[in-house]
């Protein structure tokens, strides 16, 4: 099994973000500068040679200082082995040097970071129950629709022993989660040149303010923003 790169970018100067969370495994190098990564029970302070890596539906954000320099990477799929961890993130502390071999290109390497995740993530969850695998493909399909937990319901089980036994699994309820599917959606229609007010109504967003609203609040970016860097690192 090996992680397959979804956005790589390198960030310069400021990449302060409000608390957000992300669908996907994302890793973040700094190069140089200053980062103050805040997750919601503590924080970090990172500088250059250190770096980190966070699960997915994991709250946090950053403070920038210094002209700091970090370059990302969101990883397109979520393998159980790695994602289903008890641990919400990992801080890689003076990581370039102990492993001087860890950039290729200024980016950090895939199949390095893969292994990090397989040696210090703590053994997964185990989940069973398909009645939320089908809820999560039902979302999944559906994105640009207003679904309902009435839409999403298992036969003879209440809506909140649903959304409990969902949040359990996935960590998020399902109206989070859709709202996930859609911003994923968002980001590969804007990559493949689909103009923002297009992608906002494709996605079901109500209008593009809404859509801008909502895609800053979950990845730390406005649409706009998440294009131009991305088209930069390509």
């Amino acid at each position: 099994m090996s992680l397959k790169k979804e956005e790589v970018y390198l960030s310069r100067k400021d990449h302060s973000f409000p608390l957000h969370i992300h669908e996907r495994i994302i890793a973040g190098f700094v190069s140089s500068g200053r980062v103050r990564l805040s997750f919601e029970e503590e924080s970090y302070e990172l500088s250059s040679g250190d770096a980190y890596i966070i699960f997915p539906f994991t709250p946090h954000s950053a403070k920038t200082f210094d002209d700091a320099s970090i370059a990302f990477i969101t990883f397109a799929q979520n393998a159980d082995a790695l994602c289903r961890t008890r641990k919400k993130y990992l801080i890689l502390k003076d990581i370039a040097r102990q492993y001087p071999s860890i950039y290729k290109n200024n980016i950090p390497d895939t199949g390095f970071i893969e292994k990090i995740l397989m040696e210090k993530a703590e053994p997964p969850f185990q989940f069973t129950g398909t009645d939320c695998e089908r809820i999560r493909n039902i979302i999944s399909e559906n994105y640009s629709e207003k679904n309902t937990l009435e839409d999403v319901s298992v036969y003879g089980k209440s809506k909140y022993s649903v959304l409990r036994s969902f949040r359990k699994d996935f960590g998020v309820t399902p109206s989070v989660y859709h709202i996930l599917v859609r911003i994923r959606k968002a980001k590969a229609m804007m990559l493949d040149g689909r103009s923002l007010i297009e992608t906002a109504f494709d996605c079901g967003f109500c209008d593009q303010s809404h859509f801008n609203r909502t895609f800053k609040k979950y990845t730390g970016l406005t649409p706009e923003e998440f294009r131009n860097k991305t088209m930069r690192s390509n």
